[in-house]
């Protein structure tokens, strides 16, 4: 057993216990913290710590060490998660910066911390709806998008990927093809490239904007209608390159302005039909498993499973 003194380490003050009976180094941070509360949240270091005494062990300011191969910055977001409730709390996904988040998921996932993983899930969960009405945040950035798909597919949180592939159309090819040769996973570079143009050229080749033509069976004015339905037919003819833009334009305008009461009904009935269909067929697009399937999944990731802890389950 060897008491270590030389290289010096850099001690994280907000984790550095003096009651603490563990050091943990990564790189050359170093944190001190009360083995129990880590062993009852972690199943990984439970183990870990369960195994005797070495005489080679290392020990560092009369406390046993263990080196991390962790990214120090990570490792401190995700001791904070554990130690401070307060530092990563339930339900806060436009306030959390995605390093943050991608450093507390995916050492939750490593070390084994359900109720951390779960939060994680539940906070990139709700950026990312399952529903078609559930709407889009507001301008995530192609680098973004690009890294949120890389963790989901790390972590396995795959009802998170067709909403993600879905995004990223939202972008110039030019600058799908040059943000995913910057990745440096060269498999998912090369799968996200494949899979968000295959599905973009599925959704286009499903979009049809025809419904806006015919006037209802009920129709009180069918010369004036026709006119306004090819109206807001040549609006949404445009739609056919970008279909995405399919779920969030409005028609409101075009339906109001002199179609008769019977087609503006007829005509957001039928919006609300082809939406919820091309919604529908969105993961098969990018070869995943349906939306039903997905939520269930998403369900069973992101509840309860008997934890200690008292959190809302992610809806």
């Amino acid at each position: 057993m060897s008491d270590l003194c030389s290289p010096p380490l850099s001690a994280v003050p907000d984790l550095w216990f003096d009651d603490g009976n563990i050091v943990i180094v990564a790189g050359s941070w170093s944190f001190r913290l009360r083995r129990g509360i880590l062993a009852f949240q972690s199943s990984v270091f439970r183990d870990m710590f369960s195994l005797p005494p070495s005489g080679s062990q290392d020990v560092y300011d009369g406390c046993p060490l263990i080196n991390v191969s962790d990214d120090p910055n990570d490792m401190e977001h995700f001791l904070k998660a554990v130690y401070f409730p307060q530092y990563f709390p339930p339900g806060i996904s436009q306030e959390v910066e995605f390093g943050v988040l991608r450093a507390v998921l995916g050492l939750a996932q490593k070390f084994d911390v359900p109720f951390l993983r779960r939060r994680a899930l539940c906070i990139l969960s709700d950026a990312y709806s399952t529903d078609a009405d559930g709407g889009r945040r507001d301008h995530p950035s192609l680098d973004c998008l690009l890294a949120e798909i890389a963790l989901a597919r790390e972590v396995n949180a795959i009802w998170l990927l067709p909403r993600l592939y879905y995004e990223v159309s939202y972008a110039d090819a030019s600058d799908i093809i040059i943000g995913c040769q910057e990745a440096s996973d060269k498999e998912l570079r090369n799968s996200v490239l494949i899979l968000c143009f295959a599905g973009l050229q599925r959704i286009r080749a499903a979009f049809e904007p025809n419904f806006m033509i015919n006037p209802a069976s009920s129709c009180s004015s069918r010369a004036k209608c026709t006119q306004r339905r090819w109206i807001a037919f040549g609006k949404t003819f445009h739609l056919r390159d970008t279909p995405q833009l399919f779920f969030s334009y409005s028609f409101t305008e075009d339906v109001d302005s002199g179609a008769c009461a019977s087609c503006q009904v007829a005509i957001i009935t039928d919006l609300h039909t082809r939406r919820k269909e091309l919604w529908d067929a969105i993961p098969g697009f990018y070869g995943l498993l349906d939306w039903d399937r997905l939520k269930e999944m998403k369900r069973e990731e992101t509840s309860l499973k008997g934890s200690a802890w008292g959190e809302v389950i992610c809806s």
